[in-house]
C-alpha cells in the first residue's frame, strides 16, 4: 500500500510524486525511488512510499531509514501504518519488534497547539497572579501547566532527538578513534540517539550502551 496523493504547492513535485507512484505500481521500483528522491521537500506521503520501494528492493536498510522519518511527521491516523511497515523491515533484519503507545498519545498534540496552550497558560498564570487569585492559579493552572509541560519535553525527545542506524555491525569504541578499547557491539539496523559529535565521530546512546562511532558508520534521521 502506498500514499496517493500529497499536499504540495509545487505542481512539479506532485507530478514526480504521481510518477513515482506509477513506476511503484508497475514494479519499476528503482525508477519509484529515483522519483520520490528529485522531490526536495518531503512529507510523510514521500518518505513512505520511498520505504515501500526501497523494502520492494530489499533494500532493508533504506527502508527502515525511511519508515523512521515517515514515523516522525506521521498523524496519529498514520502511526499505526508506518509502525506496521517499520516492524516488517526489522522482522527482516533480525531486530527487537516495537510499538511505542506513548509515540502513539503524543500524535495527539501538534507542535503549535502545544505552544499555543503553554503561552495561553503562562500569560493566565501571570493575569491571576497579578490580580491575586492565588489560588485559582495554583490548584487549577500549575497543574495544568505541568501536564502539557511534561507532554512538549516527551514530544520533544521522541520526535526531535537526532537519531541514527546503524550501517552494519560494529563495537562501541570508549573514545572518538579507532586506538580505544570496544566497550558494547551493535547490529545492523540498531537504532540509537545522538549525545554529542567531534570532529567525524558520533557520540551515541543505545539504551544501557553508550560509545563512540564513525558517522560514516551509521546514517543519521
Amino acid at each position: 500500500m502506498i500514499i496517493i496523493a500529497i499536499v504540495s504547492t509545487s505542481a512539479v513535485a506532485q507530478e514526480t510524486f504521481l510518477q513515482g507512484n506509477k513506476f511503484f505500481e508497475n514494479q519499476q521500483y528503482e525508477k519509484a525511488i529515483n522519483a520520490y528522491n528529485q522531490i526536495k521537500n518531503r512529507g510523510f506521503g514521500i518518505y513512505f512510499n520511498l520505504g515501500n520501494a526501497q523494502f520492494k528492493l530489499g533494500n532493508h536498510i533504506d527502508a527502515l531509514v525511511a519508515f523512521k522519518k515517515a514515523e516522525k511527521l506521521a498523524s496519529y491516523k498514520e502511526f499505526d501504518q508506518v509502525n506496521k511497515n517499520l516492524n516488517l523491515t526489522r522482522e527482516k533484519l533480525n531486530l527487537l519488534i516495537k510499538y511505542s503507545y506513548i509515540q502513539k498519545f503524543l500524535k495527539l498534540f501538534s507542535w503549535l497547539f502545544l505552544q499555543f496552550v503553554l503561552i495561553l497558560l503562562l500569560f493566565t498564570l501571570f493575569l491571576l497572579f497579578y490580580i491575586r487569585l492565588l489560588r485559582i492559579s495554583v490548584f487549577i493552572l500549575t497543574p495544568l501547566f505541568l501536564f502539557f509541560g511534561i507532554i512538549y519535553y516527551l514530544k520533544f525527545k521522541y520526535e526531535a532527538d537526532n537519531e541514527v542506524i546503524i550501517l552494519d555491525a560494529l563495537e562501541l569504541k570508549l573514545g572518538p578513534s579507532d586506538n580505544f578499547h570496544s566497550l558494547h557491539k551493535l547490529q545492523k539496523g540498531d537504532e540509537a540517539k545522538i549525545v554529542k559529535e567531534k570532529e567525524d565521530w558520533l557520540f551515541i546512546n543505545q539504551g544501557k550502551k553508550n560509545g563512540w562511532v564513525k558517522q560514516c558508520s551509521c546514517i543519521k534521521i
